[in-house]
């Protein structure tokens, strides 16, 4: 009893660990959020905005953009995979579901939207 009392307990040197990484993400954060600033004031300069290209800027918000979506399926599809687990499947087999569920979902995502592109345009009238 008293040996699974002992395993069970948290070991001080991991709760060490995890304080000392509170201060790097803080500052992470932190500066994050001045490079957002930064570059969102930078449109407030019309010479910084007329050094840069439209394409340049197209191509900065795609990467961005990518980006978060890749962080954001990622964390779904890690979820996917613990809850599948949770449910008593084997690794693969978890793996193998959340990835065909994600790729599920996407394709549920473009029918909505092809029938939302048809229920927009409606009857055609020709004057």
């Amino acid at each position: 009893m008293a040996s699974s009392l002992a395993n069970s307990t948290l070991n001080l040197d991991d709760d060490e660990d995890v304080n000392s990484n509170v201060g790097i993400a803080f500052a992470l954060c932190i500066a994050a959020g001045f490079a957002t600033t930064i570059g969102s004031a930078a449109v407030y300069f019309p010479k910084i905005v007329q050094l840069t290209s439209k394409r340049f800027l197209a191509g900065s918000l795609g990467i961005s953009g990518g980006v978060m979506l890749y962080v954001s399926f990622v964390e779904i599809i890690v979820k996917a995979n613990d809850s599948f687990l949770e449910a008593g499947k084997t690794d693969g087999v978890a793996s193998l579901l959340a990835t065909i569920t994600f790729f599920c979902g996407i394709l549920m995502y473009i029918l909505i939207d092809l029938i939302t592109h048809v229920l927009e345009e409606g009857p055609t009238h020709n004057p």
